[in-house]
């Protein structure tokens, strides 16, 4: 058992013998902002190009994208935007003293990033199907140390924005701060219904997972659920 300044307890697991580092995780520094998105909840290749043409041009920002494929028939709308060091400075996910000349163009690229996400928000959240469906957008942010993943889901396209506000993302820091001496290789957050970002699992470098109770909770009775299936199949 682990417990948060704030109080919030976290229950951690591991194998009891060996260490089993995760192969999903691969923590790196990039170059250039990245964009993906998976075409099977839109018309086709080509509305997904027009909406990275159309993030591009409001955003005057140049990004590379990617189209990405998942198991499922028709999953949930999801869009992954992977950001460079220099933006995880501007949205304060990394606390270091900068020189004003340098601070004055990473606001620049601030400014170009909340245009870019604005856009994809709007645009994708307008023509993604299931349309009843909520639309998951992860910002990604892989650096030497481990990964960080920012998950919110919505249907609301300014509530995108107003996740990343800085004063938003310092509980990110600070709880970054308070998992360090984890090992972490990847953690994740949520945006939660209350509007504040929630812890919600972390993966060690050996193998381990750190999560919430509740996070546990449902995944154990998600489990239960699919065992009292198969018996009932028998």
């Amino acid at each position: 058992m682990l417990t948060f300044e704030d109080g919030t307890q976290l229950l951690k697991e591991s194998f009891s013998e060996g260490n089993y580092p995760f192969i999903e995780c691969k923590p790196e520094l990039i170059s250039k902002i990245h964009v993906s998105t998976d075409p099977a909840n839109f018309k086709g290749h080509n509305e997904v190009s027009e909406i990275f043409k159309i993030a591009a041009e409001e955003s005057n920002l140049d990004f590379d994208t990617s189209l990405t494929g998942r198991k499922s028939e028709l999953p949930d709308p999801e869009t992954v935007i992977t950001i460079t060091k220099t933006i995880a400075i501007a949205l304060g996910l990394i606390k270091t003293k900068i020189p004003e000349k340098i601070g004055e163009a990473i606001g620049e690229d601030l400014v170009k990033i909340y245009k870019m996400i604005s856009a994809l928000a709007v645009q994708i959240i307008k023509r993604a199907v299931p349309s009843n469906r909520p639309k998951n957008f992860v910002i990604e942010f892989p650096n030497e140390e481990c990964i960080v993943e920012l998950v919110i889901t919505t249907h609301i396209a300014d509530r995108v924005l107003q996740s990343l506000t800085k004063e938003k993302l310092d509980v990110v820091h600070r709880k970054m701060v308070q998992l360090s001496n984890l090992n972490p290789e990847k953690v994740q957050f949520i945006f939660s219904k209350e509007d504040q970002w929630e812890f919600n699992y972390l993966l060690s470098k050996d193998g381990s997972v750190v999560g919430q109770i509740k996070s546990f909770s449902k995944r154990n009775e998600l489990y239960n659920q699919i065992l009292k299936a198969q018996e009932e199949r028998g």
